[in-house]
Parts: structure tokens; C-alpha cells; sequence
């Protein structure tokens, strides 16, 4: 599936920023459910989402801050 969208200013806070409408029906046909996690890649002319699940978004995480570790066994969350 290809779509065009334009470029448009949208509100964030006070002002307004450039940004792109992203959403319908046709993400739920692509498997992209409310509630999942999804990493954005921004390069020159490019944008890449891709869907990630649960435990690599925590794993980022915890690489980004190992105490996340520690309250996760603490409280018997998931395993990390």
C-alpha cells in the first residue's frame, strides 16, 4: 500500500510544529493495533515505523537505564 500525505502544522503546546496525520482504518489491516509499540527511524527524505513488541521496547529501556531491572524483578513484572 502506498499513501501521500502532506506535510501540515499541527498543535504542540502553545505553538504549532510541522507533522504528518498517520492514522485510519487501513493500520488495523496492517496489524498495527491500538496499544502497540512501534520504533520511528528518521533519516534524510525518510521515515521508517516499524512494529516492535513489548519486551524489546522494555529491553531498550532497561539498556537506557539498568535500574529499570532491578523494579522489574522486584515487582515480578515480565522477565528482562
Amino acid at each position: 500500500m502506498e499513501k501521500f500525505l502532506k506535510v501540515c502544522n499541527l498543535p504542540q503546546g502553545a505553538k504549532y510544529v510541522p507533522g504528518i496525520n498517520l492514522k485510519g482504518q487501513y493500520l488495523k489491516e496492517f496489524g498495527f493495533v491500538n496499544g502497540d509499540f512501534v520504533r520511528v527511524v528518521l533519516e534524510e527524505n525518510q521515515i521508517v515505523i516499524t512494529k516492535t513488541d513489548a519486551s524489546q521496547e522494555i529491553s531498550r529501556m532497561v539498556n537506557k537505564n539498568p535500574a529499570l531491572s532491578v523494579l522489574i524483578k522486584e515487582f515480578d513484572l515480565i522477565p528482562v
